[in-house]
């Protein structure tokens, strides 16, 4: 077996070890309400949140989806997630999990406005668009079929999600996790099969079953898993420290659960920088400088280093060089501070002054009308 591939056993206790750290970073913890985007087919998302001893309760309104969260004990709450029936901050966490990338695009923004009002936090897990050539040859498959039924199956980086999240809450975590070793050829059986089973249940075009079952024919495919985002929003300083989630299913004694309880340190907090307060008293006039004193230049300006964000807004047209900066909006406070005049505050209107005689000016009558001073 080469370095650069996982065995079996070293693939499967690298994806429980990928697991826990996912689980973790979105930091539900115990005592925790937790508002679920969809009942899944995946059993064990939901099993997961209450095995962290959160509190589940699923937004649905496919009926099937309802049936199956009622058999399985999860409260759920009929509605949309675009419009999510219940009060502001009623929940202390929101969960999108795997859940956005099968939704239009065009909804994703109202969808996490909606999470951030009701959720104290918001989470969002997603998968990554695959890096591999033969991962986006599937991909590409699997997200035509879905287009053909009239569902979604798009991939986004790791910016969109965190842009979307960043809009709506002011703090933002992220956090990236992939296999860094090529996944024994099984995994592309295996993941193969999943897509033919949910294909053939959705009733796919055969033309794209055929590829997928080709590719897996193939001897000497490999396909590398796709990595796992974590986007997590909440207020200012209400951010959870990222740690490991050690479920009951998962053996104490392998490599993995070593990894997972070193992932439960603290993460290294920087010293804050000291914060300087201003008094509310007065404080004591500086001295004046003397008038032959000779007064420094203006330091010059740093230029910014700020990146500039393509989102998709075109910029406002600049000015020409020649043209002179807008005024300061309202009047001045003090007209002694002000080297230029200022136009008049909003809403009183400006008069145009009076012309004095002699100064050159003259009306002048519209084309076609004569003057009544031509003789």
């Amino acid at each position: 077996m080469s370095d650069a591939t996982y065995s079996a056993e070293e693939f499967e206790r690298e994806a429980r070890r990928i697991e826990s750290l996912v689980w973790g970073a979105t930091g539900i913890s115990e005592g925790e309400s937790v508002l679920l985007c969809g009942m899944p087919t995946d059993e064990a998302i939901p099993r997961r949140i209450s095995e962290l001893g959160a509190k589940l309760t699923v937004i649905e309104s496919r009926d099937e989806a309802i049936r199956r969260a009622d058999a399985a004990g999860v409260t759920v709450i009929r509605g949309s997630t675009s419009v999510i029936p219940a009060r502001d901050q009623a929940f202390t966490v929101t969960l999108a999990f795997h859940y956005l990338h099968e939704v239009d695009p065009f909804f994703h923004q109202q969808i996490v406005s909606e999470l951030a009002r009701v959720g104290k936090r918001v989470a969002i897990v997603e998968l990554a668009p695959p890096a591999d050539l033969l991962g986006r040859r599937i991909a590409m498959l699997y997200s035509r079929a879905k287009r053909e039924l009239g569902l979604f199956e798009y991939y986004q980086t790791l910016d969109y999600w965190k842009k979307l999240v960043s809009m709506v809450k002011p703090e933002c975590a992220q956090s990236v996790f992939t296999f860094t070793k090529v996944p024994p050829s099984e995994y592309l059986q295996d993941t193969i099969d999943l897509l033919l089973d949910t294909m053939e249940i959705e009733e796919a075009p055969e033309e794209y079953m055929e590829e997928l079952r080709s590719i897996a024919e193939e001897p000497t495919a490999k396909l590398l898993p796709q990595a796992r985002y974590v986007v997590v929003g909440a207020a200012a300083g209400e951010l959870p420290k990222r740690k490991a989630a050690i479920f009951p299913d998962l053996d104490a004694g392998t490599a993995f659960a070593a990894a997972a309880e070193a992932a439960r340190a603290p993460a290294y907090d920087p010293e804050p920088e000291p914060v300087e307060w201003v008094s509310g008293e007065l404080a004591e006039p500086e001295p004046l400088i003397a008038a032959s004193a000779p007064v420094p230049p203006p330091a010059a300006t740093p230029p910014s280093t700020e990146l500039e964000q393509d989102d998709g807004i075109p910029a406002p047209p600049s000015a020409p060089p020649d043209q002179p900066p807008p005024a300061a909006f309202g009047l001045p406070f003090d007209e002694t501070l002000s080297p230029v005049a200022e136009p008049p505050g909003f809403g009183i209107p400006q008069i145009p002054p009076i012309s004095a005689p002699g100064s050159g000016w003259h009306w002048e009558p519209p084309e076609g009308q004569e003057s009544d001073d031509e003789p």
